[in-house]
């Protein structure tokens, strides 16, 4: 006599057999899951190296740029002697600038021995021992060379 299995035995039967079926079809062994796993942390170790060697480029990129921009400012410095209504100044350096009698005036250079500069927004040149009215200042240039303009601005 054959027995016939009960429907829970079957269903059981039926659900292992399934589970077999699937686990045979991945395909993959516990190796190869370990590779994977292996690579993935290699992968993910690389790119944290790369991103802080990134860091460090920038960080480093950001102190060059502050070190140029000290050195700048060391280049470029002005001076300033006021008395009443007139000033002697000495700009030293392209760019170095200085407010004088309620005025700025910025040093742009030197350029066949005449200096450039600019009070407020008017642009002026001068030589050395020559005077020049620049908007409400007068500037008389006593020095000028190759990286400085010495200079005395009264009120026009």
């Amino acid at each position: 006599m054959t027995s016939t299995p009960s429907p829970r035995v079957a269903a059981g039967l039926l659900a292992g057999g399934l589970a077999v079926v699937g686990l045979s079809g991945c395909g993959g062994t516990a190796e190869d899951a370990s590779s994977a796993v292996e690579s993935a942390a290699t992968a993910a170790e690389s790119a944290g190296e790369a991103a802080q060697s990134a860091a460090e480029s920038a960080r480093s990129a950001a102190e060059s740029a502050g070190s140029a921009a000290a050195s700048a400012a060391e280049d470029a410095a002005s001076s300033v002697d006021c008395s009443g209504t007139s000033c002697s100044v000495t700009l030293t350096g392209e760019g170095a600038q200085v407010d004088v009698l309620g005025n700025r005036i910025a040093f742009n250079g030197v350029q066949d021995g005449q200096a450039s500069l600019t009070v407020g927004g008017t642009e002026a040149t001068c030589t050395q021992g020559q005077s020049v009215a620049a908007g409400p200042l007068n500037l008389e240039c006593s020095t000028v060379t190759a990286d400085e303009v010495t200079l005395t601005a009264s009120l026009g």
